[in-house]
């Protein structure tokens, strides 16, 4: 074991109360796995457990044993950004795998095979997914989730859809503010930014580091002073978007490195890369 490995183990036993000390602390734990171009990102704060997105299918087992070495007994929520198969596949795993006490997902009908698949699984372990059409609210100790769908889930034209449906995730802990976007683009960025969404601690980049113009307008309202972006070495950020970032913070990672843990605590954000 790595020493960052090391740590996090160390960190986990302490939030969770395992191992020696036996206390429950309250910091919250953010691991953005390495899985390639997608999305599988693991949160942890005291015994809350939630996961936004589980990468592609193939990705599935590998998702499942990081959840499992940091889950006690179940998952309280997952959360599916969109039905893109990178972001939905390793799904079916998690709930086949582990008690999910809650889903939520976007509002609108999945056409890719492996998102149907996932709701088919669903109703054969009885979980009754939210289909999120307003804005929800989580509340846990020290955590506030807001969870916000697009404002329609009306489909227009022939072209691509789904990365305009994603659903926002902002966990607020402590003094620190955390954005994960999944993969809006131009449209949802533009619909967003009228909601005047105060500056951010942290920002999960849209859609792989993959630029646009719009980026521009989300990194100026957002003010990140951390940015991640789920790539691959295949598939890195596009250079016009790391340029871009650069110009409001030198502090960036991108999993093609390694998967990137995030603590959040009192003292603000510690950011550490296998």
């Amino acid at each position: 074991m790595d020493g960052i490995e090391s740590f996090v183990e160390s960190f986990l036993r302490q939030i969770t109360g395992n191992g020696n000390s036996g206390a429950l602390r309250n910091d919250l734990c953010v691991s953005i796995l390495n899985v390639g171009k997608a999305d599988a990102i693991l949160c942890e704060c005291g015994r809350y457990s939630l996961v936004i997105d589980a990468g592609t299918k193939q990705d599935g087992k590998m998702v499942t044993q990081n959840l499992k070495q940091r889950v006690n007994h179940s998952l309280d929520c997952l959360i599916i950004t969109h039905y893109d198969k990178d972001h939905v596949g390793g799904a079916i795993d998690i709930i086949n795998s582990i008690p999910v006490k809650r889903v939520i997902v976007p509002a609108y009908e999945p056409s890719h095979p492996d998102a149907v698949a996932f709701f088919v699984a669903l109703k054969q372990k009885g979980i009754r997914p939210e289909l999120l059409k307003e804005n929800c609210e989580i509340l846990n100790e020290d955590l506030r989730i807001l969870i916000e769908p697009p404002a329609s889930y009306e489909i227009k034209g022939s072209g691509e859809y789904d990365n305009d449906f994603s659903l926002i995730t902002t966990i607020t802990h402590r003094n620190n503010r955390l954005v994960f976007t999944g993969d809006i683009e131009k449209k949802r960025i533009g619909e967003w930014l009228k909601t005047n969404p105060p500056a951010c601690t942290f920002l999960k980049f849209p859609h792989h580091g993959i630029y646009d113009k719009s980026l521009r307008d989300l990194m100026k309202a957002l003010q990140p002073e951390h940015v991640a972006i789920c790539d691959s070495a295949k598939n890195p950020a596009d250079k016009a978007t790391l340029k871009l970032i650069s110009k409001y913070t030198g502090s960036v990672y991108e999993t093609k490195d390694g998967t990137i843990t995030v603590i959040s605590d009192s003292n603000g954000l510690t950011i550490h890369q296998k």
